[in-house]
């Protein structure tokens, strides 16, 4: 008998320091020892889902066995979306012989209701109230997660109780314990520089964006560029820094805006993908599932204006027709990025791909956690292993991505616009090219009618003016008197007609042009010229190469020096004209100066037509012209053109 009470004495033992170890294993206290200056209490908390809608005290809470209370499922707090409260309890031992001034922080600023107990025994000694249905100014320590002090005296143990309501967000977070004075300083600065140089480095490349969507009218890069100033503005919402600094006294927009943001965030963000592939016209499918996903998305915004009135349920389900949205679209860009890389656009694709990847990653891990399908394995807990804890609501992984994506898109937009830019430069070489050749050919049929008309000119209505001439000379001999005068008055007039019709013959254009070349046609213009004006000196100087000129340019060139020098006759009432031909290095320089009237130059609108067709002969031989002139001092007009536009290439 004694031996069997002895056996079971000896179980009862058994399984009484099992539960006791387990019991320890389970609810292991936090302890603030000396150095320590963080503790995340993720794996020390336990949590108590209340049931039912019976409020329930903290002191109920307090005297709860430790079996109605579970561990944390992951390493990390991931109630999700939920309409159910929890508690949290657990206990924090200072085994120092010094006070302890410690801060315990909640990290997600989204929770709508936080209240936070601090229990010496059975003696409640602090509580404290926060979340976004109250105005920041409430809060216990203004800073932009939940804070709440705690104060240890030497050898103490706390037990704290953490009530969590339901929210309109997921209810997911990160529990810290910190020694107040570093969370003040040391972390406070390190937060403030990572959270200072994202938002910088946004807003730079944001400004770097608008200025390019405006200087070269990219659609696009507008879209994208609102993109990465909305997905920032998430950020800053999201991690609490707008209700600390911009709408503290108004809870309402802490509760809606980053709804807005991430609906605007997915409508900009899909347009951008749509107008970069082109999906309309070229991936009709695609185009299909960001027409509905942006529908959709519209739709939600609408009622994320009245989320603070909307029962909590419709709120979750907005949410998860929100998360449903972010993974049809994340997966039809990953879709229509690999699809993209058997086509022209494979290095842009891989680019694409490479830069959202890591953004998409952090979007898809917040989705799925935020719909309790993954566990919360987020870089927060890795970085406290490492030593460098970052007390961030937003995922690190996603700020990561947005932060990368956006050089390689800069990248890859600017890699794509300098291939279109190159592509309608080609082009428009080619359209160039076609005009200069519809020019050529054009002056060159110009002056073919030109041959034509002066040849029928010279053997059709000259010959005919001749015979006339020829009859009214018989008629003059044969004639007496007056009627003799009247044939002479006419043998006067016809030799008047016949000479004015040998000079257009001759400028339609002179036969010495093609016979003997433009050299020879100018001295034989200038040489009529002189015959036709004694009074007006001309000087002609030429010392081009010997060799011929190319047909088209031999007439361009003719057609100029011959519209300049009529130009000079008509207008400038000069005593004096030079005409220069000169050979310069690899070009030819044609001056023509006088010492006329003069003109202002400078004003290409007001030239008359003559001017005007010679810049148009210039053009057509890629030359350039000049004027130089004053009203009263005359006028030099230089035209330059380079060797390869008008010389025969030799072999």
């Amino acid at each position: 008998m004694n031996r069997v009470i002895g056996r079971r004495t000896g179980w009862l033992l058994v399984f009484f320091l099992t539960m006791l170890s387990a019991r320890a294993e389970r609810f292991t206290p936090a302890v603030m020892d000396t150095g320590i200056t963080c503790l995340m209490l993720n794996s020390v908390a336990v949590v108590y889902e209340a049931s039912g809608k019976i409020a329930i005290s903290p002191d109920s809470v307090l005297r709860m066995p430790d079996s109605l209370f579970a561990a944390a499922a992951s390493k990390a707090f991931l109630f999700g979306l939920t309409e159910t409260p929890r508690w949290l309890r657990f206990q924090v031992v200072n085994p120092t012989a010094d006070a302890r001034r410690l801060l315990l922080e909640i990290a997600n600023p989204n929770l709508r209701h936080v209240e936070v107990y601090q229990y010496w025994g059975d003696l409640l000694i602090q509580s404290d109230t926060s979340g976004i249905d109250f105005p920041f100014e409430r809060r216990p320590v203004p800073t932009h997660n939940f804070l709440f002090p705690m104060h240890l005296k030497a050898g103490d143990t706390l037990t704290c109780l953490v009530y969590v309501a339901p929210s309109y967000q997921p209810a997911n977070f990160d529990l810290y314990l910190w020694q107040r004075h570093h969370r003040v300083t040391v972390q406070a600065t390190r937060e403030s520089l990572v959270l200072g140089g994202f938002f910088v480095i946004h807003l730079a490349f944001w400004a770097l964006l608008v200025a390019v969507a405006a200087s070269f009218r990219l659609r696009e890069m507008a879209y994208y560029a609102a993109y990465v100033l909305l997905g920032a503005l998430f950020v800053f919402s999201d991690v609490g820094l707008g209700y600390r600094f911009l709408w503290g006294e108004w809870p309402y927009w802490q509760k809606v805006f980053s709804f807005i943001a991430i609906c605007l965030y997915t409508i900009f963000g899909t347009q951008f993908i749509r107008l970069y592939f082109n999906t309309r016209k070229r991936f009709p499918v695609f185009e299909q599932i960001f027409f509905y996903a942006i529908a959709v998305c519209c739709t939600l915004l609408i009622f994320t204006l009245f989320i603070p009135v909307l029962p909590l349920r419709f709120v979750h389900i907005l949410s998860i027709l929100m998360y449903i949205v972010f993974l049809v679209c994340s997966a039809a860009f990953v879709a229509l990025f690999i699809y993209t890389l058997s086509r022209k656009s494979k290095l842009w694709s891989v680019w694409l791909l490479l830069g959202f990847s890591l953004h998409g990653a952090g979007i898809v891990v917040t989705v799925l956690q935020y719909m309790r399908l993954l566990p919360q394995h987020s870089l927060a807990g890795g970085l406290y292993e490492a030593g460098f804890p970052l007390t961030f609501h937003t995922q690190i992984l996603m700020m990561a991505g947005m932060t990368l994506e956006i050089p390689v898109v800069l990248y890859t937009a600017f890699a794509r616009f300098k291939y279109v830019v190159r592509q309608n430069q080609t082009q428009a070489a080619k359209l160039a090219e076609l005009r200069h050749n519809s020019m050529n050919d054009l002056l060159l049929g110009i002056e073919s009618e030109r041959r034509r008309l002066s040849q029928d000119l010279h053997d059709g209505l000259g010959v005919s003016l001749a015979a006339m001439k020829m009859k009214a000379n018989l008629m003059e001999m044969r004639a007496e008197g007056d009627e003799k005068k009247a044939w002479r008055e006419l043998m006067t007039d016809l030799e008047t007609t016949y000479e004015e019709l040998r000079r257009i013959s001759h400028n339609l254009p002179p036969k010495s042009l093609f016979r003997a070349g433009m050299h020879s046609a100018l001295e034989e213009v200038l040489q009529r010229t002189r015959t036709l004006r004694p009074e007006l000196s001309i000087n002609y100087y030429n010392n081009l190469p010997l060799k011929r000129l190319s047909q088209q340019a031999e007439i361009n060139l003719f057609r100029i020096t011959l519209e300049l020098i009529n130009n000079a006759l008509k207008h400038a009432e000069a005593s004096q004209l030079s005409v220069q031909w000169l050979a310069h290095e690899k070009e030819i320089v044609l001056i023509v100066e006088d010492n006329g009237k003069g003109f202002q130059s400078g004003k290409t609108a007001g030239e008359g037509i003559g001017l005007a067709n010679v810049r148009n002969r210039v053009t057509v031989l890629g030359g350039q012209m000049n004027t130089d002139s004053q009203p009263g001092h005359g006028a030099t007009i230089v035209v330059r053109v380079s060797n390869e536009a008008v010389f025969r290439n030799e072999v």
